[in-house]
């Protein structure tokens, strides 16, 4: 079981500064957003300026999605957010023979 416990977290990485917000585990809402990789009621998978981030969770909706300004504001119950290492250029075989 994962707890987060946080209202608001700025991040910053080599310059880029996110702001992700959960609201009492019922809400999120970040910026940075550069596309929706993928959805459903269980998940939201999210490219950001920061890499890969998914929200997991019970009856997820996106509420709203704006590309202009790179927002994107989801509702359900939130049972964790987790950002994930981008994978290496060249995938699979660059990493055999290295």
């Amino acid at each position: 079981m994962n707890f987060f416990i946080f209202r608001k977290v700025n991040i910053m990485v080599d310059g880029c500064k996110n702001l992700l917000t959960v609201k009492d585990r019922k809400s999120v809402s970040m910026n940075g957003v550069h596309n929706v990789v993928g959805f459903d009621t269980g998940y939201v998978c999210l490219d950001t300026e920061l890499g890969r981030v998914n929200i997991e969770g019970a009856d997820l909706k996106i509420e709203s999605l704006t590309k202009e300004n790179g927002e994107i504001y989801i509702t359900g119950n939130i049972k964790g957010v987790y950002f994930c290492e981008p994978r290496e250029e060249g995938g699979f075989f660059k990493r055999i023979f290295k």
